[in-house]
Protein backbone atom coordinates (compact mmCIF):
# COMPACT_ATOMS: atom_id res chain seq x y z
CA UNK A 1 0.00 0.00 0.00
CA UNK A 2 1.28 3.22 -0.84
CA UNK A 3 1.55 6.53 0.90
CA UNK A 4 -1.36 8.48 -0.85
CA UNK A 5 -4.04 4.78 -0.61
CA UNK A 6 -3.29 5.02 2.95
CA UNK A 7 -4.45 8.07 3.26
CA UNK A 8 -7.48 8.07 1.66
CA UNK A 9 -8.21 4.54 3.79
CA UNK A 10 -7.72 6.89 6.90
CA UNK A 11 -10.30 9.43 5.85
CA UNK A 12 -12.83 6.95 4.88
CA UNK A 13 -12.78 5.41 8.01
CA UNK A 14 -13.08 8.55 10.08
CA UNK A 15 -15.95 9.45 8.18
CA UNK A 16 -17.67 5.72 8.20
CA UNK A 17 -17.11 6.68 12.22
CA UNK A 18 -18.33 10.30 12.10
CA UNK A 19 -21.98 10.98 13.73
CA UNK A 20 -22.99 12.90 10.63
CA UNK A 21 -21.00 13.33 7.35
CA UNK A 22 -21.22 16.61 5.90
CA UNK A 23 -19.90 17.66 2.32
CA UNK A 24 -16.74 18.31 1.75
CA UNK A 25 -16.02 21.88 2.19
CA UNK A 26 -19.66 22.84 3.91
CA UNK A 27 -19.34 23.64 7.79
CA UNK A 28 -21.47 22.81 10.99
CA UNK A 29 -22.28 26.72 10.67
CA UNK A 30 -23.63 26.70 7.59
CA UNK A 31 -26.07 23.55 8.40
CA UNK A 32 -26.99 25.45 11.26
CA UNK A 33 -27.53 28.48 9.17
CA UNK A 34 -30.11 26.96 6.88
CA UNK A 35 -32.54 26.02 9.85
CA UNK A 36 -32.41 29.73 11.22
CA UNK A 37 -35.83 30.75 9.16
CA UNK A 38 -36.73 34.24 9.50
CA UNK A 39 -40.12 36.08 9.21
CA UNK A 40 -40.21 38.57 6.45
CA UNK A 41 -42.41 41.45 6.46
CA UNK A 42 -43.48 43.18 3.24
CA UNK A 43 -46.34 45.58 3.32
CA UNK A 44 -48.75 45.54 0.19
CA UNK A 45 -49.92 49.45 1.24
CA UNK A 46 -48.99 52.20 2.77
CA UNK A 47 -51.60 51.41 6.13
CA UNK A 48 -49.69 51.18 9.32
CA UNK A 49 -49.30 47.31 10.57
CA UNK A 50 -47.41 45.96 13.84
CA UNK A 51 -44.00 43.47 13.76
CA UNK A 52 -42.71 41.44 16.16
CA UNK A 53 -38.64 42.21 17.64
CA UNK A 54 -37.61 39.36 15.32
CA UNK A 55 -39.14 40.24 12.34
CA UNK A 56 -37.73 41.97 9.38
CA UNK A 57 -39.46 44.84 7.38
CA UNK A 58 -38.84 44.40 3.69
CA UNK A 59 -39.38 47.63 1.67
CA UNK A 60 -39.48 48.69 -2.26
CA UNK A 61 -38.42 51.81 -3.93
CA UNK A 62 -38.82 52.09 -7.68
CA UNK A 63 -38.02 54.54 -9.77
CA UNK A 64 -36.41 55.20 -13.45
CA UNK A 65 -32.87 54.34 -14.41
CA UNK A 66 -30.68 56.92 -12.74
CA UNK A 67 -33.01 57.67 -10.03
CA UNK A 68 -31.36 57.93 -6.49
CA UNK A 69 -33.34 56.14 -3.97
CA UNK A 70 -32.72 56.13 -0.13
CA UNK A 71 -34.72 55.04 2.83
CA UNK A 72 -34.29 56.88 6.51
CA UNK A 73 -35.61 55.01 9.68
CA UNK A 74 -37.13 57.20 12.61
CA UNK A 75 -37.53 54.73 16.07
CA UNK A 76 -36.54 51.84 17.62
CA UNK A 77 -35.15 49.84 14.10
CA UNK A 78 -32.03 49.91 12.28
CA UNK A 79 -31.19 49.48 8.02
CA UNK A 80 -30.08 46.44 8.03
CA UNK A 81 -29.23 45.77 4.46
CA UNK A 82 -29.71 47.75 1.18
CA UNK A 83 -29.98 45.17 -1.98
CA UNK A 84 -30.65 46.73 -5.69
CA UNK A 85 -32.73 44.46 -7.67
CA UNK A 86 -32.39 43.27 -10.87
CA UNK A 87 -34.93 41.85 -13.05
CA UNK A 88 -34.68 39.09 -15.52
CA UNK A 89 -36.80 38.22 -18.44
CA UNK A 90 -35.98 35.94 -21.13
CA UNK A 91 -32.45 35.73 -19.94
CA UNK A 92 -31.75 39.45 -20.30
CA UNK A 93 -32.26 42.71 -18.05
CA UNK A 94 -34.83 45.29 -19.23
CA UNK A 95 -34.02 48.71 -19.35
CA UNK A 96 -35.25 51.43 -17.81
CA UNK A 97 -36.31 50.80 -14.30
CA UNK A 98 -34.26 50.56 -11.01
CA UNK A 99 -35.49 48.72 -7.73
CA UNK A 100 -33.90 48.85 -4.54
CA UNK A 101 -34.74 46.84 -1.43
CA UNK A 102 -34.63 48.11 2.10
CA UNK A 103 -34.37 45.18 5.08
CA UNK A 104 -35.41 46.98 8.75
CA UNK A 105 -34.17 45.39 12.02
CA UNK A 106 -36.21 46.59 14.64
CA UNK A 107 -33.84 47.08 17.99
CA UNK A 108 -36.74 47.37 20.62
CA UNK A 109 -40.42 48.36 21.05
CA UNK A 110 -42.30 51.50 19.68
CA UNK A 111 -43.38 52.86 16.73
CA UNK A 112 -41.04 52.98 13.64
CA UNK A 113 -41.01 55.37 10.33
CA UNK A 114 -39.53 54.74 7.18
CA UNK A 115 -39.18 57.20 4.77
CA UNK A 116 -38.22 55.98 1.23
CA UNK A 117 -37.02 59.01 -1.30
CA UNK A 118 -36.87 58.70 -5.08
CA UNK A 119 -35.20 61.41 -6.93
CA UNK A 120 -35.32 61.04 -10.57
CA UNK A 121 -32.64 61.93 -12.98
CA UNK A 122 -34.79 64.47 -14.43
CA UNK A 123 -35.08 66.88 -11.83
CA UNK A 124 -38.76 67.54 -10.66
CA UNK A 125 -40.43 66.84 -7.42
CA UNK A 126 -39.15 63.42 -5.38
CA UNK A 127 -41.47 60.27 -5.01
CA UNK A 128 -41.73 60.08 -0.98
CA UNK A 129 -43.47 56.87 0.26
CA UNK A 130 -43.83 56.35 4.00
CA UNK A 131 -44.56 53.46 5.98
CA UNK A 132 -45.11 53.22 9.85
CA UNK A 133 -44.98 49.69 12.03
CA UNK A 134 -45.46 49.38 15.53
CA UNK A 135 -43.20 46.71 17.00
CA UNK A 136 -44.19 44.60 20.09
Amino acid sequence: MNKHTLTIVCLFSLALNAASVLPVGFAQDEAAKADDVHTVIVPADDKPFTVAQDDLVRLTGRGIAGSTITAEVKGPATLARTSNIRDVVGGRTPIGGMVREFEIQPTGKGKVTVTITVKFPTGGEPKVERYQFDVE
